[in-house]
């Protein structure tokens, strides 16, 4: 599956690089909290980063929203493929906790 993939071979490029070049962020988190990560990225990379800055809206909606529109069958088809690379990366990969 290309997401695997794709996920794979960025956390092997990340490995190679140093801590402090590295900002990791968990679009749930992100979408959750916008303000806080933006500001947080900002620092990361720098920033001075004004607490009365405008930001765009980013919709909560979309988090596990591909999930939400597959049968269990697909469920059960592409889940086993996708799971070792959920658990390494920190997300559950439990049916009803995605």
């Amino acid at each position: 599956m290309q997401w695997v993939e794709c996920v794979t071979r960025a956390n092997k490029s990340f490995e190679k690089m140093d801590d402090g070049k590295v900002f990791r962020i968990r679009y749930e988190e992100f979408v959750s909290n916008q303000c806080e990560i933006t500001k947080e990225i900002a620092n990361f990379v720098g920033f001075h980063f004004r607490n009365d800055t405008k930001l765009p809206t980013i919709w909560k909606t979309s988090v596990g929203k591909g999930y939400i529109n597959l049968s269990p069958n697909q469920l059960g088809i592409i889940i086993p493929i996708i799971e070792q690379t959920m658990v390494n990366n920190k997300y559950s990969c439990q049916q009803n906790a995605l």
